[in-house]
């Protein structure tokens, strides 16, 4: 948290986006409680880091389960997709090829899998840290690389269509696109 507290918000701010959004199914949710989640949220995760060091491992533990449960249900639907004959984007059709998109995707990723950044913030607290920091690394590198492979399988799939008002999108991209898109969106605002 106070490491890196624009990560920790943006993290927050994107929680609270996609907790608050099944309570406002046709239009987006309010910006006012979108934050006031966020805050609460990092409040609590406050309170569990400076209370006992134990819960906040346990947190995270729970929090890193359900993240992958979560990945390999995403990665077996694309199997099952994939299963079925639905091959249609695998394809190099739309390939991007503007070298300064795909450093910005690279730049992007490393935001995302940040967390070779924070070995230096917690080898003071490892035992036989030359044993463990390795080991530590390893199993991190393979935790997240395997998953982020086999998560392309269903995002090259054919997307299943959830409901004909918000998911029924031709291709993935066009998900992300509309999913992502903030102020000046085409998507109305609850009254």
């Amino acid at each position: 948290m106070i490491v890196r507290p624009c990560s920790q918000a943006i993290v927050a701010l994107t929680f609270a986006i996609y907790a608050s959004k099944p309570f406002f199914p046709e239009c987006d949710p309010p910006d006012e409680a979108v934050r006031l989640l966020a805050a609460v949220c990092i409040c609590i995760l406050t309170f569990v880091n400076c209370y006992e060091v134990k819960w906040a491992t346990a947190v995270q533990d729970v929090f890193t389960y359900a993240k992958l449960l979560a990945l390999f249900i995403i990665i077996g639907t694309g199997v099952v997709q994939l299963g079925k004959g639905k091959i249609e984007n695998f394809t190099w059709d739309d390939t991007e090829t503007d070298f300064t998109k795909i450093a910005l995707s690279f730049y992007s990723g490393l935001f995302a899998y940040n967390g070779w950044n924070y070995l230096n913030f917690v080898i003071e607290e490892l035992k036989d840290p030359v044993r463990n920091l390795p080991r530590a690394i390893g199993i991190s590198i393979i935790l997240v690389t395997i998953p982020a492979m086999l998560l392309l399988l269903p995002l090259l799939s054919k997307p299943l269509a959830i409901s004909e008002n918000d998911f029924s999108y031709k291709t993935r991209a066009e998900m992300v696109r509309a999913v992502t898109k903030t102020n000046g969106s085409k998507r109305k605002a609850c009254s």
